[in-house]
């Protein structure tokens, strides 16, 4: 594999890089993928390792020293969190991530001073349009998190496409399993789905050093977020931080980074789809599997991570199609679940089936955040809720220009860090990198497809 170089390679845009066809490094998704993707996990593997400071600073580039050497981080877990792009997070001070914390920072992710990620919480900054024919599209938007702000145990912060960030507001609360998809104010307690359950200063104590709700808030802000909270069908937990300890399956097996990483290893997993078809998948693990039954894979779908598939029958994930982190999918004996082509399932959806029934979730589908799903669904269908219909997909819900332009100023700010990334390696660190990251087994297949997808969004947007 040969590359045309300049001796000041730093000097030179991603587009004058040539590829071995002599086509811009940019017309090359998949290759300007692998260059970030390899820093990026190269980083993480380095500090998960070394657990040194140097290591995390490097992590989060893009923060000041000072506020990554101050990151507090659970003690005594392997990975004290996991996720993506950690080169697009910029760290406040004294910011603390939590066991099981998963950072998803396509579209940027800012945490301010003092916040504080709770147990196996996400903040996810990329997602896909709702069209089946614009799903390949990536559609990306950052997340803030105020300066004392909580997000709880399991909860989920979310922007998909906003210019703006979705925004958690200073010395706010999101209680745990709650979904935020929209900002939030400062001196706010949010639940459930988007819900603001109380709101302003006058609820709230000067206590911002402890996850407990009696100590944040004072007896009024209790009994007002009590009240709501009832309203609502919202637990209150004494500690906001803290996740019961989610109980699986007797015999659940995981599939983790080594199986994904070995086909041997993930066709033992998956043994009712093809070695070629796992190839082209996306998983992100953990990911949890359970019963004994049967589970076929379509082609270039995606499993992302602390999904659960419990299943004794037959489940079946269609072409194209996504689960989305922590989807809850149960299958007794004798039943079966067929999710069709291009369906995506939003984070924490709950799918049960009964038994001796077939539930079938139609081609194209959505399935909102948090939502349950204990019927069959027709095609283009959006889901919200208990299994509620709220429209269904046409022609009107296509972009007129691609979704990846809203914040295409993201991709290029991007393209800066991995030119940067570039200039501090010689040429043959460089070749050195691409060579080593394309002969890692699965691995290419999967960033050449993600690398298509980027590429068809960058054609439509410009």
């Amino acid at each position: 594999m040969s590359m045309d170089y300049s001796p000041e390679l730093a000097d030179y845009t991603l587009e004058q890089l040539s590829c071995p066809d002599g086509k811009p490094v940019f017309e090359h998704a998949s290759l300007l993928l692998r260059l970030m993707y390899t820093s990026d996990v190269n980083n993480y593997v380095d500090f998960t390792n070394s657990r040194k400071k140097e290591a995390l600073t490097k992590l989060f580039s893009s923060s000041t020293k000072e506020a990554a050497e101050s990151l507090v981080l659970s003690d005594g877990s392997e990975a004290p969190f996991g996720g993506e792009w950690f080169m697009n997070v910029v760290l406040g001070k004294n910011v603390t991530l939590s066991t099981g914390t998963n950072i998803l920072a396509h579209g940027g992710i800012t945490l301010g001073d003092d916040a504080f990620i709770s147990e196996q919480a996400q903040l996810v900054t990329v997602g896909h349009p709702v069209h089946p024919k614009q799903r390949y599209l990536i559609l990306i938007g950052p997340v803030a998190i105020g300066e004392k702000a909580i997000v709880g145990a399991d909860a989920v912060v979310l922007s998909t496409g906003a210019a703006e960030p979705v925004s958690v507001g200073r010395n706010s609360i999101v209680l745990p399993n709650a979904i935020v998809g929209k900002s939030t104010p400062d001196y706010s307690v949010s639940g459930g789905v988007n819900k603001i359950l109380l709101q302003g200063k006058e609820y709230f104590t000067n206590n911002t050093s402890t996850g407990k709700l009696a100590d944040r808030l004072n007896a009024k802000g209790l009994e007002a977020l009590q009240a709501e909270a009832q309203k609502l069908g919202i637990d209150l937990p004494e500690d906001v931080r803290i996740v019961p300890e989610k109980v699986l399956p007797e015999g659940t097996r995981t599939v983790d980074h080594n199986a994904v990483k070995d086909m041997a290893k993930l066709g033992e997993f998956f043994p009712g789809t093809s070695e070629e078809t796992l190839r082209m998948g996306l998983f992100f693990p953990p990911i949890f599997l359970a019963g004994s039954g049967q589970i076929e894979l379509g082609e270039s779908m995606l499993i992302n991570t602390s999904t659960l598939l419990d299943i004794d029958g037959t489940f079946v994930l269609g072409d194209g199609s996504f689960l989305a982190p922590e989807v809850d999918m149960s299958v007794p004996a004798e039943s079966k679940c067929i999710v069709g082509k291009r369906v995506w399932l939003g984070a924490k959806v709950k799918v049960s089936v009964a038994d001796n029934k077939v539930i079938t979730i139609g081609d194209g589908s959505v399935v909102a955040a948090g939502a349950e799903i204990t019927e069959s669904v027709p095609p283009m269908s959006v889901v919200v809720g208990k299994g509620s219909i709220i429209k269904t997909l046409d022609e009107k819900d296509m972009h007129e220009v691609s979704p990846a332009l809203n914040n295409f100023g993201i991709y290029e700010s991007q393209r800066i860090k991995v030119r940067e990334y570039i200039g501090t390696l010689s040429p043959q660190e460089v070749e050195s990198k691409i060579t080593e990251h394309s002969t890692q087994p699965t691995v290419p297949d999967r960033f050449q497809e993600l690398g298509r997808r980027l590429a068809k969004s960058c054609e439509a947007a410009c």
